[in-house]
């Protein structure tokens, strides 16, 4: 069919008459210096669809996100069940001894900056640079949070560059949590769960590693369950991590599960997340799909495969290993003994050491 240059006017002239037509998926991202807060608007809506919140003495923090058709909030700014959590945030718990994860403020956090990086577009995104605070007030870590959103008719796709450069030399201490973490509008008896993507189930998900989590749970205003997956990324060190699954169906990827972890002064390191925001049904081989294309594969490969290959990774990093293998190549006596010297020092005073 031809269309004719009358009509090619007539659909010029409607766009040009109503100002708030806008391409689907189209973006909005403003800044509001006096409350420190970066809204995300659609383009022509005059309610955010997300907010940064970035205090200059406070721990940066995205609270409300709201579900992609507008029907309830998917998360919980300082429940009653846990006081310290914040929506969606990163808060280490021992970094150089200090715990950052429980004290959001208090002199713990000190904002250097906060800025739109894209206004408009299918994409917009923005940035916060905070210092984390030592207990006399000197600047230990420099964090840099750079994110990305977009959206589709039916979910945001949110994307998350978390960069820590140290100050001084940094020493991140092992423990069952900490660093990034959701807390969704959890209450007692609501329906709700999290699943990873071994098809493992709350508790059963705690501790474990895998390359998603999606937590879905009962929402105000609504009559399906509001959802927010986190990705893993491979070039993440500790790939794939463990996860903590909480009681109340917190989740976070916890790098620090398997052990302490360094930042060298003046050195940064670069950790990758992406959250997928819906509503409705989990489809897993949905998120399996989405999460490929994150990771730049052609589809996901079984977790086992994956944890084999992070497992040879952690074990060709360790000193202990490389000396097993020179001691076992080695019949000289003297250097046997030498090497097995080096094996006991290196095992003082260390626990429940994995096997060489």
């Amino acid at each position: 069919m031809r269309i004719s240059s009358a009509c090619l006017f007539l659909v010029s002239a409607s766009i040009s008459f109503f100002p708030h037509w806008v391409p689907a998926g189209e973006l909005e991202a403003k800044f509001e210096a006096k409350s420190s807060m970066i809204s995300i608007h659609r383009a022509g809506g005059e309610k955010p669809i997300l907010t940064q919140h970035a205090r200059a003495d406070h721990r940066p923090y995205l609270h409300p996100i709201v579900a992609p058709d507008g029907k309830g909030i998917l998360t919980e700014y300082s429940p009653g069940h846990h006081k310290h959590q914040t929506g969606l945030y990163w808060g280490f718990t021992r970094v150089n001894g200090r715990d950052y994860f429980h004290h959001p403020a208090e002199n713990y956090w000190k904002r250097k900056s906060v800025q739109v990086v894209k206004a408009k577009g299918e994409t917009v995104s923005w940035q916060t640079v905070y210092e984390l605070l030592d207990a006399a007030g000197k600047a230990v870590l420099q964090e840099t949070q750079i994110w990305q959103m977009r959206v589709g008719d039916d979910e945001y796709s949110i994307d998350l560059t978390w960069q820590g450069t140290g100050v001084t030399d940094v020493t991140i201490g092992e423990y069952k949590y900490g660093g990034l973490f959701l807390r969704m509008p959890w209450k007692r008896g609501l329906q709700g769960d999290v699943v990873n993507s071994s098809g493992k189930r709350n508790g059963e998900a705690e501790g474990q590693r895998d390359v998603w989590c999606d937590v879905g749970m009962q929402i105000d205003g609504r009559d399906d369950l509001g959802h927010i997956a986190i990705f893993d990324h491979p070039k993440n060190k500790g790939f794939p991590l463990p996860w903590r699954v909480d009681g109340q169906l917190g989740i976070g990827p916890v790098r620090a599960r398997l052990g302490e972890w360094h930042i060298k002064k003046e050195a940064t390191e670069t950790i990758r997340h992406r959250f997928v925001v819906y509503a409705g049904k989990r489809n897993a081989e949905r998120l399996n799909v989405k999460w490929a294309e994150y990771a730049g594969m052609k589809e996901k490969p079984p977790i086992e495969k994956l944890l084999s290959a992070a497992r040879q990774r952690e074990q060709q990093s360790n000193p202990l290993w490389l000396i097993a293998q020179t001691l076992a190549k080695t019949e000289n006596t003297e250097t046997r003994k030498a090497l097995l010297r080096g094996i006991l020092r290196g095992l003082a005073g260390r626990r429940n050491v994995a096997p060489p």
